[in-house]
Parts: C-alpha cells; structure tokens; sequence
C-alpha cells in the first residue's frame, strides 16, 4: 500500500513519536522512509540555540559589537562580524539538522528500514514538507502536529496543518 513515506522532524517530543509511527508503517509495508528536517530562515529558535551550544556548535560567548573606536572600522567589522555569526548560525542549523536527521534514521535501522534518505533542508517548512514529498513521489507523510515553532505557529496555523491540507498524499498527524 505504501511505498514511500515522508517524516519530517525538528527533533521534538511530536516529531520523535511521528517518527516511531513512520518507522513502523513503513516495516509493515517495507517502504523506504524518507526524513527531512527543515530550518526556517530568521533566528534560532531558543531550543535550538541552547543545542547548538551544549553540543559546542557555535560559540557561546561571542560579542554582537566589537569594541573599536572608530566609527567607518567599527561598522566595517561589525558587518564582518555579522557574516560571520550568519555562516556560524547557518553552519550549526545544519549541523543540528544532520543530527536529527541521522537519529530518525538510527531509529529506522534499528527496527529493520535499511532504506533511508535523509535531508536537510531551508526555508517556509510547510513548503518544503510538500516539495519534498513531491520530489520523492511519496505516498504518506507521518507529521507531529507540534513542533519546536513558537506562538506564531499557533496563530497564523500550524505547519502539520498547512501540509495536510495542501499535500496529494495521505497525511496522519501524530499527538
């Protein structure tokens, strides 16, 4: 019945339980599973901050402002500064994405899926949770229903929601 099945997870308690449920569909019917986990641009997220320094992915204590005296240098290096802090934070998002990605797929081995794709990937997570399902021509898309997202998500609608309703696939959302 199901040939492909989609698990997006952002690492949370939701999404760990979608993967369990996606792992064991998919040993039922032996389809291949495919994980994605998606980073929306902007700010990382509190959760994900606080991983990406316990796991020594960026620096902590590092300065927003540099301590120079004049003002044309200290814009130049503050700028420098902010690119750099950009590809440091882009860095440890995907460095964290990898990182849940390869625990899904952990949990999918254990239980015997030896066929599994993983990706990382960047920008509005509803649309990229459709574009991949798309692209893998999946059958099923196994979703928490909450994830790591803050109160917007909860106001404007949440990403489990907007993908069921704009997805072509079965779509099971996971409490």
């Amino acid at each position: 019945m199901f040939k492909k099945i989609l698990v997006p997870t952002d690492g949370s308690e939701h999404a760990g339980k979608a993967v369990e449920i996606a792992v064991d569909i998919a040993a039922k019917y032996d389809a291949e599973l495919v994980v994605v986990n998606v980073r929306k641009p902007g700010r990382l997220p509190q959760e994900m901050r606080r991983m990406a320094e316990v796991e020594h992915l960026v620096d902590p204590g590092r300065s927003n402002m540099p301590n120079v005296a004049d003002v044309s240098a200290g814009f130049a290096a503050a700028m420098a500064r902010d690119e750099q802090r950009e590809r440091a934070i882009n860095e440890a998002y995907l460095k964290i994405g990898e990182q849940i990605v390869a625990q899904a797929k952990s949990v999918a081995k254990s239980k015997g899926i030896n066929s599994t794709v993983t990706e990382v990937l960047s920008g509005d997570p509803a649309r990229c949770i459709i574009n991949a399902a798309k692209q893998h021509n999946v059958d099923l898309i196994v979703m928490g229903n909450r994830g790591l997202s803050d109160l917007k998500g909860l106001l404007v609608g949440s990403v489990s929601h907007k993908v069921s309703q704009l997805c072509e696939c079965t779509c099971i959302t996971v409490k």
